[in-house]
């Protein structure tokens, strides 16, 4: 793709309940940048990946923990998270978030 895009035009995919993805775009290699929607009280459990994560809170407000680090993080907060570090986290409200991967995450374009 190149150009332009729009979140409200991207299909949604509930990973789990109280979480919505959209992939806006990345499906060329190079790197993937997603969408989420998370309702209040939603919790990622703690993972990790090979991909380089980089995001920023839209709107809302949520607890994370990156590796031993624990931070809450509000509107306009982000985070960098290296491969291979387990990171996990708590919605404390309904939150808007944009992350970007790198290399693009395989696993979102099923």
């Amino acid at each position: 793709m190149m150009g332009f895009f729009s979140v409200k035009g991207a299909n949604v995919r509930e990973i789990l309940p109280g979480a919505r993805q959209r992939v806006l775009c990345g499906r060329e290699g190079k790197i993937m940048m997603t969408w989420y929607e998370f309702d209040s009280g939603t919790e990622l459990p703690v993972h990790s990946h090979l991909h380089e994560q980089v995001g920023i809170i839209v709107s809302g407000e949520a607890m994370f923990t990156v590796g031993t680090e624990q931070r809450l993080v509000k509107d306009g907060d982000g985070w960098q998270i290296p491969p291979n570090v387990p990171h996990g986290v708590r919605f404390r409200r309904d939150t808007a978030v944009i992350e970007t991967f790198h290399p693009p995450r395989e696993d979102f374009l099923r």
